[in-house]
Order: structure tokens, then sequence, then C-alpha cells
């Protein structure tokens, strides 16, 4: 559910957001944060791999 790992993981993001559908969703975020966000996203996949 992209909706639900987008809002979890820019929740830890200052200035984040993001949401969308089960199988579309977007997020905006500083350009600096951007790293930060892939990683979270990375390890987010990777523990419910």
């Amino acid at each position: 559910d992209l909706n639900k790992a987008l809002k979890e993981i820019v929740s830890e993001i200052p200035d984040a957001h993001g949401g969308g559908h089960p199988q579309a969703a977007g997020a905006g975020m500083k350009t600096n944060d951007f790293p930060e966000f892939l990683q979270s996203l990375a390890e987010y996949v990777e523990d419910r791999g």
C-alpha cells in the first residue's frame, strides 16, 4: 500500500507530505531531504519484503 508507506515515511521528514492511493501515491519534500526519503523507502520495503 503506497499511500500507507509514504504517509509513514514522510511523517519522519520535516515539511514533507505524501499520500495517494494503494497502487499510486506521491510525496513532496525539500530537495536535500530526498536521499533520506529514498533510504527510508528502501528500508520500509526491505522490512516488509
